[in-house]
């Protein structure tokens, strides 16, 4: 498929961070590259479909749609997750609704943490890119 027929297919409005041809931003309507994640998705539920998962120790929220991670089928999870819009405002709201303080994003960049200062100056979110940062925030 060549890159105008791929965007003859995806139309819409949102420039995403993800970039599924080379060096060429994807504009979606959902404002992520869902159409093009779902064979992938697809394999990563198989491939993670016979990890054994722990139960976390304390609530985590889902970005697939803002309320407590429902940690019964975590495969069907991750493959929704790839191809679903992130549901952040919904997110930071609910883990606030329920006495969320303080929160970590885990990973590069510090592109949710900003969106949550946007959403409430009462949430302290911190950026964490190593298990030194996890480590240091847990304390």
């Amino acid at each position: 498929m060549t890159h105008e027929q791929i965007f003859n297919q995806i139309q819409g409005g949102l420039i995403v961070s993800c970039q599924a041809l080379e060096h060429e931003p994807l504009y979606t309507k959902e404002g992520g590259v869902m159409p093009l994640m779902a064979k992938a998705a697809a394999e990563l539920r198989a491939y993670v479909s016979d990890f054994t998962f722990s139960a976390p120790r304390m609530d985590i929220y889902s970005n697939l749609d803002g309320n407590v991670l429902d940690c019964a089928d975590l495969p069907a999870h991750l493959e929704q997750h790839m191809i679903s819009p992130v549901r952040w405002t919904q997110l930071v709201r609910n883990g606030m609704a329920a006495g969320l303080t303080t929160a970590c994003e885990i990973g590069p960049g510090k592109t949710l943490t900003g969106f949550a200062g946007k959403i409430s100056k009462e949430l302290a979110c911190k950026p964490v890119q190593d298990m030194a940062g996890v480590q240091a925030a847990a304390e």
